[in-house]
Formats: C-alpha cells, structure tokens, sequence
C-alpha cells in the first residue's frame, strides 16, 4: 500500500495480493508478501525517479485531505476532472481513482488497465500523490457508492473528500474545507454547494435551504477519516441518493454536518454564482447529550505509554516508534481512533505479565523464530507465560514475514499485525523534514552541558585460539576522547570494523568464532560486548563497517540493530539469517556472505575502494530514509487497534471483567 501511488503499472499487480494480507488464510498471506517481493526492485527504481521531485513528495508527505474518484467508464472527462485537483491552491493533497475491473472469476483481476486509463496524461501518472486502485466487480457498475467504500482502507490522511470522474472542484477547496473545519471543530462533515445548470436548482442545496434533503444533496462533501474507518464503519449504499443517504445516517447516528454556504463543486465544469452570500450552518440532533457521546470519538486522544523507554536495550526502539507515532498523527493515520480513557501500554522486551490490568497491551516480537531454549537459562523463548501474554495482548506486532508466519502459524495467534523494524528506527531528524534536506530540523545536538563521564566497556580480545575479555575506558558520543588520560585502563581503541552485541555462549560458539576469524584477518577491527548508548553511539560512529551474525539457532535478521546502521550510513557484512524472505528487503543495501571465514576478504576489499565505500554509505541512507516513509504498516495496525481492543473488552466482559464500563463507551461503534 504504502508504494502504490509510485509505480502505476506494478500497482495494478500488487495491490489484489496486497489486499490479501488481510486475509486469514496463510497462504493466500504468503503469495501477498511473495508477490510484494517480486516487484521491489521496479519500485524502488521508481522511487528513485519520484525522489527527483521532493516538493511533490513533500505536498504527499504533509497532504491533510485524499480525494476519492470513482471512474464508471471511458470518460474523456476524467483528465480535467484530475487537473481541477492539481490545480488546487493548497498542494497537500491525494488522490485515490477508483476504476472497474469486470472479472466474472472473483479469483483475481485483470493487470492491464481499462482503456480510459491508458489516455491519462503521463505527467499525471507520475504525480506521487495520485493513486490508482482497481475494483473488482461481477457486474456492471451504474452508481459510485462501492468504488468509494473500496478507496476507505488505503486512506491515512485526517479528512476524505469526493469528487465524480465528469466534474471539477473549485481552486480553494482545501483552504474553504479549512476554513469551516476551523470555525465548527466539532464537525464530522462538511457538505459543500454545487453549481448544476442542468438541475432544478442551479444551486444545491438552494441558498434558501438550511437542512439537508433527498434530492438536494449530492456528493460534495468531505468527512473525518474515522467515520469511513471500522470504529466509525459508515459506507455507501448504491443508488440515486447514495450521498444523501450517507449524510443522512451520519447525522442519525449524532455526528454533526456542516451545510457550507460556499460553492466548491462544479457539475459537469459549469460555475453559478450565489446571487447574495449564504451563511454556513451545523446540522445535528438536538439532543445535545447524544451528540456529545459520538463527537468524542472525533476529539480523539491515543494514550500510549512506553515502560521501556529508559531500557539500554530497547529504548532507541521506543524514541523511534514515538517519531513515528508523531509523524502518523501529523499525517492523519493516528487520528480519532481513541476515547481518551483508553490506555496502551507498548512492550518490547518483557515477557511476564502485565501488571496493571486495566491497561491493553502491544507485544512486539523481536526474538527469533523457532522454540527453542535460551542460552545459559535453559528457558523456552515462548514459554508458556509469554505465550499467555501474546494471546492476551490487543495486538502482537511481529517485524518480518517469517516472523509473522511463525507466530500465525506455529504459535497459533490471531492478533498479530507486520510492523517493519523501520518504524521504531531513532532519527536525528523529524521524518516529515527527512527528504527535505534544506530544512532538516535536528533533534538531538551535544552542548557544552552534556555529561562526559567514561565508563569500562568490554572488547573480546584472542590471543592465539583462546580469547578473554578486557577492559577499558569509554567516553560517550559527542565528548572528546581524553588524550591524557592517567588510569591504568587503557582507552578504547574506534575502530574503522566493529562488531557489538553478546559474544560469549552464541549457537555453537558462532560468534566467538567470528570475533577470532576477523581479527586475524582485518586489521582494524575490534569486538565489543555489552555497550549500550552513547558509548555505543561512539564507537559506530568512528567505523565505516559493522560485521553482524546471528546469536540463535535460528532467527531472524536483526533488522532493530540494521536500520540504525543504515540510516547511520554504515556499510554492513552479515552472515544469512533463517529468513531469507527478510534478505531479500535488505539484498542490496547489507553485503552478505555465506560463511563467517569469507568474512575477511569481504571486509577488507571495501576498505580497499574508498568510491564504493563511499556510494554504499550513501545509498544505506536513502534506502532506510524511504522505508521510514512507507507508514502503512503501521498505519493499518493502528487503524485495526480499536477494533482489537473492543474483542479484547468482549472477552473481559463474557468473562465478568471490571472493563465493562469501557465496552458501554464502544457500543455505539
């Protein structure tokens, strides 16, 4: 989802496996993600072509409002109806075309486009925020109220508005739908004016009208993103007065409509001007207690709480999964999903039980991908306690697809969403800015006040075939390395190779192995063990390459410690993992070898091409930097987790749950 307004021709493809991700079944999972795969080289080639226009880019990033057009045929039409968007004087916008697809199979879709499309300008093909989304159909389609349902799921942005293949909207549509959203924020709609020379009314509604009527309504409106989602759940029933019929359940159901008294919609392109001005005016229930109830859903608030975010272990994971959080809030994805009193708690690492049971829980997976004992514990990795937890979680994230699959299939859980590493990945620079090079807005930056106190840090040192572990003094990220240093311990060597993470007691000895073949073979090198932090931040900074390995015996890519790198501009060498579906993601931006003794030579010719070196490092950047843009993973596991926590409080409630009270406030929805 998150490519599919890059690459107009793959979309067509990937999209019907994409939708299939939603699916229960894994197989039909596995062919999605498999399919996704395939086509991640042509993607990422027309990323790169997309990149060359980051203003574009940049209006896609900020865009507040996606539009919704469905197509019925071969409409010479369409291209003004898509030009009246572009030439919106607000650019933070998208665009979703809905066209048919006629398959009379229901078991799959045709990939060439209908006829219409292929007329369409190439310029707006490669507009990055217009999409372009097939819909199947057994029949013939007469009215748009499917089509636009079909469009709801791929949407992330704040507001949703309609727009018909035949008709074109005003230039200040975006900043008028601003305007009355400003002066009634209470609204869930706005229904806007139209201009309609072959009506009975060359306005509708009339300017006389105050209400909202069958046959004066028609689909110039905009609303929330939360009321198309699952918690909101309002669709399209087609017919003649399908938008009538959308409003008219909207304000049923005690969400307030904004009757704007400005004309933003042109029928058929013809403009009539109100002959006096026409006031705004909100339509509602009157009873004030109700409407209340269902707007406050639309004020919403996500009370996320992160209980490792000071772990030296997982607490970079968090800064990065709150960037995220900030971004996708910014965008629209985390908006109106949450009553305030709802509070979720987001683990990483802990694997006992929630102690505070009024809070849900998000488990994140990161641990490898068979049951097998952990080293030195002699514990299972899902023991029986975790595994009462994960299935007691509103939702379990898994970051890879055989992680996924394993905890589907092996494991047997049903709550679990694939959440990429990439979005708990700590940047330095707020993502919105992240390809706007000229106005990267810095986070973190050291100042004279910051603490520099050493600390003794670990290198595994070999002498011969026996190794031992050392000691010496460590000073943290952003604070010189003392030159005159009087301790007995000896300061730490940067070197331009590093390895880090738990050496001792890996699978068979793995990476012992490794620390002892690379320091026979690479000069620079040093193997480190248990730094976390700033230290830690210092020692990577001064190297160009970071060597990996697993620790199990079977896992996955450590894609937590990967993306970091990346976006570091680090060069990495790792052996393969057990997931090679994982590999193929990262195939051209980590240098993989089959065996730890080919390691060596590897490293060595890297340093040896400072060119290479230097073009690797950049590309690692860019490469994380567009995966950090591609939210709708996360995105569609937010979007789901209302609907998690409601099965969660079922469950309580069955059950005689002190949670009640929170299941009577998601009744409506």
């Amino acid at each position: 989802y998150g490519t599919s307004s890059l690459v107009p021709n793959d979309t067509r493809s990937i999209l019907p496996w994409g939708s299939q991700l939603l699916d229960s079944q894994p197989l039909n999972i596995h062919r999605a993600i498999r399919k996704w795969e395939e086509n991640e080289y042509a993607m990422r080639n027309r990323v790169n072509e997309v990149l060359s226009n980051p203003d574009l880019l940049q209006c896609d990033m900020d865009a507040n409002v996606t539009f919704v057009m469905p197509t019925y045929g071969s409409r010479s039409s369409i291209t003004k109806s898509i030009q009246s968007i572009l030439k919106l004087d607000d650019c933070a916008w998208r665009l979703i075309v809905v066209y048919p697809v006629v398959d009379d199979t229901v078991s799959g879709l045709h990939e060439d486009a209908p006829f219409q499309l292929t007329t369409i300008p190439q310029y707006i093909w490669q507009d990055p925020r217009i999409y372009f989304l097939p819909f199947k159909s057994a029949v013939g389609i007469h009215y748009g109220g499917s089509q636009r349902n079909a469009a709801f799921r791929h949407i992330s942005t704040p507001w949703v508005a309609f727009i018909d293949d035949d008709d074109i909207i005003t230039v200040d549509y975006i900043t008028l739908l601003k305007e009355e959203v400003h002066n009634f924020p209470e609204a869930a709609a706005v229904l806007f004016r139209m201009s309609c020379i072959t009506c009975e009314h060359s306005i509708v509604p009339p300017e006389s009208y105050s209400t909202i009527e069958a046959n004066h309504a028609g689909i110039s409106f905009a609303v929330r993103r939360v009321v198309v989602t699952p918690l909101g759940n309002h669709r399209f029933v087609d017919g003649p007065i399908e938008a009538f019929k959308f409003l008219h359940d909207m304000i049923r159901g005690g969400l307030g409509v904004v009757l704007s008294g400005s004309v933003t919609y042109l029928v058929k392109g013809n403009y009539v001007k109100p002959e006096v001005p026409i006031p705004s005016t909100l339509i509602r229930l009157a009873d004030d207690s109700v409407t209340e109830s269902k707007l406050s859903v639309v004020r919403p608030f996500l009370g996320f709480d992160f209980p490792e975010k000071d772990s030296i272990f997982f607490g970079s994971n968090v800064r990065g999964l709150q960037q995220s959080l900030e971004h996708l809030r910014g965008v629209g994805c985390v908006d109106s999903t949450f009553l305030d009193s709802v509070a979720v708690e987001v683990h990483f690492g802990f694997k006992t039980p929630v102690v505070d049971s009024k809070k849900h829980l998000i488990q994140v997976q990161v641990e490898q991908i068979h049951n097998r004992t952990i080293p030195r514990t002699n514990t299972l990795v899902f023991s029986s306690q975790y595994l009462q937890k994960m299935r007691s979680a509103s939702q379990v994230w898994a970051i890879a697809p055989s992680h996924y699959r394993f905890l589907t299939q092996t494991l047997g859980l049903s709550n679990v969403f694939f959440v990429p590493m990439w979005h708990m990945t700590e940047s330095d620079v707020t993502l919105d800015s992240v390809l706007n090079r000229k106005k990267q807005i810095q986070l973190t930056a050291p100042t004279k006040h910051q603490e520099c106190a050493p600390a003794t840090v670990h290198p595994i040192l070999f002498e011969g075939d026996s190794y031992h572990v050392g000691n010496c003094v460590l000073y943290p990220a952003n604070c010189p390395q003392e030159k005159v240093y009087s301790s007995s311990t000896p300061l730490c060597k940067l070197s331009r190779v590093l390895f880090f993470g738990a050496v001792r007691h890996s699978q068979n000895g793995r990476r012992e192995r490794l620390c002892q073949v690379m320091s026979k073979g690479v000069d620079d090198f040093i193997c480190y063990e248990g730094v976390f932090g700033l230290y830690l931040s210092r020692l990577i900074h001064a190297a160009d390459v970071v060597v990996l390995d697993r620790y199990y015996a079977v896992s996955t890519l450590e894609s937590h410690r990967i993306d970091p790198l990346l976006l570091k501009g680090k060069v990495i060498v790792s052996t393969h993992s057990f997931d090679r579906d994982l590999e193929l993601v990262y195939n051209n931006s980590i240098v993989f070898v089959d065996r730890i003794e080919d390691m060596p030579g590897t490293v060595n010719r890297i340093l040896s091409d400072q060119l290479m070196l230097k073009r690797m490092s950049a590309y690692n950047k860019d490469f994380i930097r567009q995966k950090m843009l591609l939210s709708e993973p996360l995105c569609a596991a937010l979007t789901a987790l209302p609907r998690s926590v409601m099965s969660y409080d079922a469950v309580n409630v069955a059950t005689g749950s002190t949670k009640l009270e929170k299941w009577q406030q998601y009744k409506y929805w």
